[in-house]
């Protein structure tokens, strides 16, 4: 369930036209392995997505067959419910008497607010969330951007230039795996503590601006200007690409309109 229980199940209702009645004490609990505050458990199992789990729907007859065919497989199969007849979309959750579990207002896409905790319970979020950067209150995009520039410094002195290309094709890579991880246990494809896409190609736009702080300063400021903006194909990307790849991707094209501008400036300056 990459988008989380209530959104995967949504789909089904949308492509059917039915409505659904879910039993909550049948619901698997891998949702919380992905979930870093106890508190928070029942919007994980409800909103959380994971790795692990596949939501589908079959026809009553077909339910011995397809417990028969798990058990041979040894795939564990939980039936969490029926779908039926009724408002299109309509979703319930019901107790173990029956009884409605949560009104239908409260059924929305929850995000959840990541912590320290959250930050160290796997090394996927410790590098989508920019070790740490992507925790900030305020703005963490920029926030991420910001530790980029600050780091740059650093780490550049290691490598040569095609070195440094090599190292921000596997930092690409590796992110895209990451944010996509990360993504789904934050509840939301695209979460804003998720700053990891920014910081690798705001480091692929500092490689190619000249060393200076006035030119690194005016990169920022652009990076930033069209990493909010998203002109397109950045726009339609975020808009359809909800997995890892997109996340990164649309700040790649961020990054391509930067050093776009910072080129033409340049070639203004010199003439």
């Amino acid at each position: 369930m990459s988008d989380g229980l209530l959104a995967d199940i949504g789909h089904i209702l949308e492509r059917s036209g039915l409505a659904a009645d879910i039993e909550f004490a049948r619901l698997p609990q891998a949702a919380l392995d992905a979930c870093a505050d106890a508190a928070q458990s029942q919007h994980c199992l409800l909103a959380g997505g994971d790795d692990y789990e596949l939501a589908f729907a079959a026809p009553p007859v077909r339910r011995d067959n397809l417990e028969a065919l798990a058990t041979r497989l040894a795939l564990p199969l939980t039936r969490i419910g029926n779908l039926r007849q009724g408002p299109a979309g309509e979703l319930i959750l019901r107790d173990a008497s029956g009884n409605p579990r949560l009104p239908r207002a409260r059924l929305r896409p929850f995000r959840m607010k990541p912590d320290i905790r959250f930050l160290f319970s796997h090394p996927a979020h410790f590098i989508a969330c920019g070790f740490g950067s992507g925790l900030s209150p305020v703005a963490p995009g920029t926030a991420g951007t910001l530790a980029a520039w600050l780091s740059y410094p650093m780490i550049k002195p290691f490598f040569s230039d095609l070195g440094f290309l090599a190292f921000l094709t596997a930092a690409f890579i590796i992110g895209a795996f990451a944010a996509g991880r990360t993504g789904r246990a934050l509840g939301v494809s695209d979460h804003g503590a998720i700053v990891w896409d920014e910081i690798v190609p705001f480091w692929l736009v500092l490689l190619i601006t000249p060393e200076t702080f006035l030119w690194q300063l005016a990169a920022f400021i652009w990076f930033r200007f069209f990493d909010i903006t998203k002109p397109q194909p950045a726009r339609w990307i975020d808009g359809h690409m909800k997995h890892g790849f997109g996340v990164m991707l649309d700040d790649l094209v961020a990054a391509g309109y930067t050093l776009l501008v910072l080129a033409l400036f340049k070639v203004a300056f010199n003439g």
